[in-house]
């Protein structure tokens, strides 16, 4: 359970980097979850859309690491990597896919 210890959250409007970090950040249709048959992925907001309006003066840099929740392909943790340890926060999303609820 999330116990904000150290008041990570919410996280201040004058933060100046921020690393968005795990593809299910910018996946409208894996955000839907197991509505996704009944749901339209243009409708949906995912949080790297909603960080960018909420932060609009911060440099976000976004960095999927995985091609998708059941890939085994490392060739993008690098780059999360770089994201990450240039950044003042990180933010990491990791879940599942739609089609491993229900």
């Amino acid at each position: 359970m999330l116990q904000n210890k150290n008041k990570t959250l919410p996280i201040s409007t004058s933060i100046k980097n921020l690393a968005i970090i795990g593809a299910l950040a910018d996946d409208p249709e894996n955000q839907i979850g197991c509505w996704a048959p009944d749901g339209k992925a243009q409708d949906s907001i995912t949080p790297l859309t909603s960080l960018k309006e909420a932060l609009p003066n911060t440099k976000i840099t976004f960095a999927a690491g995985y091609k998708s929740t059941q890939s085994t392909d490392t060739s993008l943790i690098a780059e999360a990597l770089a994201a990450a340890s240039s950044a003042e926060k990180i933010l990491l999303f990791v879940g599942e896919s739609n089609n491993m609820s229900g």
